[in-house]
C-alpha cells in the first residue's frame, strides 16, 4: 500500500516538473518586452545655485522609463524662470525639489549661509548716487554726533566722529528688486538690504539708530578690508588759535 502512495506522489511530481519545462521552453521563444520611453528635462550646462533657469539650461532628452525620477521634470513650463535651489550638475535630470517656487522666490533664498537680510532706508547720497545693484560689495561709514556721558566723573565728551563700521557687505536687494533693474524704469528705492552676519547687523541697526550712514561702492573684485580707527574734526580740518592756524 505505501509503496503505491509512493509511486503516486513520484508521478504527480513528475507532471508538474514537465509543465514547469514546459512553461518555460514556451516563454524563452518570444521576444523581450520593449522598454517604455518618457521624456525628462536634464541640465545642458552647470546650473548654479540661485541661478534663474532659462531655455539655455535645460534640454528634453528620451529615457527609458524605469530611468527617470519620480520627482523629474518634464516640461519647461514648471522650471523656467524660477531659481535653483542648489547646483545642478550637467546631465542631471531636473528635479521639483530642487527648484525654488516663484513664490518663494524671495530673499530667504538668496542669503548666503551665516548671514542674514537686513534693510536700511536710502536717500541719494547713501545709495551712492544711484549706483548701487544687487550683487555689489559695499563698506557702511557711520557718522555720529558729539555725544556727552553725564553720569561719569569727571565728564566723558566723545567728539563727533565717522567710521566705517563694516567692510565687504553684499547688497541683496535695491527696493523690491533683487536682479539688476531696468534703468529707464528705475527710481530711487526706499531701501537696500544688504546680507550682513548677526554681529554686522547689530552694528548697522545701530547706526541707522543713532547715526547717519553712508555707503562706499566697492570695484568688482576687491574683497580687502583696512582697520581704520575713525575720524574726527581735528583729524580733517585745522582749528583757529591766536596764533594762527593749529590742529
Amino acid at each position: 500500500m505505501a509503496g503505491k502512495k509512493i509511486l503516486l506522489m513520484a508521478l504527480v511530481f513528475a507532471i508538474a516538473a514537465s509543465a514547469l519545462v514546459y512553461t518555460y521552453v514556451s516563454q524563452s521563444g518570444k521576444p523581450a518586452k520593449e522598454p517604455e520611453y518618457s521624456n525628462v528635462l536634464v541640465a545642458l550646462k552647470n546650473i548654479e545655485k540661485n541661478a534663474v533657469i532659462t531655455p539655455n539650461d535645460v534640454k528634453t532628452v528620451r529615457m527609458i522609463k524605469s530611468y527617470i525620477n519620480q520627482k523629474a521634470v518634464a516640461s519647461t513650463d514648471k522650471i523656467l524662470g524660477k531659481r535653483a535651489r542648489e547646483r545642478i550638475l550637467e546631465g542631471e535630470q531636473i528635479l521639483e525639489d530642487r527648484i525654488a517656487d516663484r513664490e518663494k522666490q524671495v530673499m530667504a533664498y538668496n542669503i548666503p549661509e551665516g548671514k542674514r537680510a537686513v534693510s536700511i532706508k536710502v536717500n541719494e547720497a547713501l545709495e551712492v548716487g544711484d549706483f548701487v545693484r544687487p550683487g555689489d560689495y559695499v563698506d557702511i561709514l557711520a557718522t555720529f554726533e558729539k555725544y556727552d556721558v553725564e553720569d561719569s566723573s569727571p565728564k566723558i565728551t566723545y567728539p563727533k566722529t565717522t567710521k566705517t563700521i563694516l567692510q565687504n557687505i553684499m547688497v541683496l536687494g535695491v527696493g523690491q528688486l533683487m536682479d539688476i533693474p531696468d534703468k529707464s524704469k528705475a527710481g530711487l528705492p526706499k531701501t537696500i538690504t544688504l546680507a550682513v552676519t548677526p554681529d554686522e547687523a547689530e552694528k548697522l541697526v545701530f547706526g541707522e539708530e543713532a547715526g547717519v550712514l553712508r555707503m562706499a561702492l566697492r570695484p568688482v573684485g576687491d574683497n580687502k578690508t583696512n582697520t581704520t580707527s575713525g575720524i574726527v574734526r581735528e583729524d580733517v580740518a585745522a582749528t583757529r588759535s591766536k596764533g594762527g592756524l593749529s590742529r
